[in-house]
């Protein structure tokens, strides 16, 4: 099965933000497709629509932290609660740095540079097709200013799939 996902924006990263874009996913979390809409999203079957702006999942600093982190999980199952700590504590550094740089760099720092950082950037930092990169959603987006306008409104959508190594 196939999984669609849009919202007001996505941001690739790698590319300018796309207006209600669509994701397509295939069912291991793939990336098989991204759609810009001519005429808008209406009747798209199977379409599942976020509030605010969809962005690439964030990537912990260090290769060491994610296998850790991914080993500690499948002995605990408790990397989602860190990541969700993980994810706060960046959307707090961007959201107090965002009126010295843009959302969207700031956002490149976070996802696309550090992937590049760790070589991983074939699987991880933007929204690509063939890319399993974890999607998170920021529903108090100011579209106006292109900021975000509150830490703690975000839901992760999809986990990135650090898989490597294990």
């Amino acid at each position: 099965m196939i999984r669609k996902i849009s919202a007001g924006l996505i941001f690739p990263v790698n590319l300018s933000p796309i207006k209600n874009g669509i994701i397509c996913f295939d069912e291991t979390g793939l990336i098989t497709e991204i759609i810009t809409p001519v005429n808008g999203i209406d009747n798209i079957e199977r379409l599942e629509y976020f509030d605010g702006v969809l962005i690439p999942a964030f990537i912990p600093e260090n290769v060491d932290d994610v296998n850790s982190r991914v080993r500690l999980s499948l002995a605990l199952n408790i990397f989602l609660k860190e990541y969700v700590d993980f994810v706060r504590d960046t959307l707090k550094i961007i959201y107090n740095q965002q009126s010295m740089f843009s959302f969207h760099k700031l956002l490149e720092k976070f996802t696309f540079d550090r992937a590049i950082e760790l070589n991983l950037e074939k699987s991880f930092g933007s929204l690509e097709i063939g890319k399993k990169p974890g999607i998170i959603q920021i529903s108090n987006f100011n579209f106006k200013n292109m900021n975000i306008n509150d830490v703690g409104n975000f839901k992760i959508i999809s986990l990135p799939h650090f898989n490597f190594g294990i």
